[in-house]
């Protein structure tokens, strides 16, 4: 069963406390920093990448143009540049713990 519990970390004695959420333990804040480690560290033991590096091109290129778009207050953004041949692999790149 999953419960969240806090986990309240003052800063230093006088201050309010920060409360901090844990989920099984772990914090509820986005994990991006290990998937991409693991990935890499297969990537040097075997030699080759764990993904096509056309679907980082796509992504960092999509988060970018999505960025410049609301930058230029939601306009139209063409993005000629990602028209980047990529076929997804069978098995999949899901982070799993």
């Amino acid at each position: 069963m999953r419960t969240t519990a806090p986990a309240i970390a003052p800063r230093s004695p006088g201050e309010r406390a920060r409360r901090h959420y844990v989920l099984d333990g772990r914090t509820t804040l986005a994990n991006f920093f290990s998937p991409q480690v693991n990935n890499l560290e297969k990537m040097f033991l075997s030699g080759k990448p764990t993904y096509p590096v056309e679907r980082t091109l796509l992504t960092t290129g999509l988060t970018a143009a999505g960025v410049e778009s609301l930058y230029r207050r939601q306009a139209r953004y063409d993005t000629p540049h990602l028209a980047i041949p990529y076929q997804p692999a069978t098995e999949s790149t899901f982070w799993r713990t």
